[in-house]
């Protein structure tokens, strides 16, 4: 099976189609030049337009622009997509537990994390533990 056939995260994406998405995300508006470009593979550009179409119907991507040079962008909030990728992480690796899923990162992760960043994770769960009182 061909990379861009693979199942992505997201349901009803393909990895290319998330690929291209995550593009989008990290680098805002951008033209299919541009998108072709930074996947830094040997996509024609016809496909990547045709990639681009397809998340376009499928709800994720907009465009402005005229039919010379558009811009595209996604459609969707990306707090909202990443919040269903990790719930779909949570309850394909970790049977549904988001402990164990974070406990995972932080095990895994305990070297990169940084002292802010664990004061935050701290202050987070006081915070989830106050309204849980409340």
């Amino acid at each position: 099976m061909s990379q861009g056939r693979r199942k992505g995260v997201l349901a009803g994406l393909t990895q290319r189609e998330q690929q291209v998405l995550d593009i989008l995300y990290q680098h805002g508006e951008s033209t299919s030049t541009e998108v072709q470009q930074l996947l830094g593979n040997d996509l024609s550009n016809a496909t990547v337009r045709t990639i681009l179409r397809t998340l376009e119907a499928k709800g994720y991507v907009g465009h402005s622009g005229e039919s010379s040079r558009y811009l595209y962008f996604p459609t969707k909030d990306r707090k909202l997509l990443a919040k269903k990728m990790f719930d779909k992480l949570v309850n394909t690796f970790f049977s549904g537990s988001t402990i164990d899923a974070v406990t995972t990162f932080i095990d895994q992760d305990s070297d990169r994390i940084e002292q802010a960043e664990m004061e935050r994770l701290v202050s987070l769960i006081e915070q989830s533990k106050q309204r849980s009182k409340e």
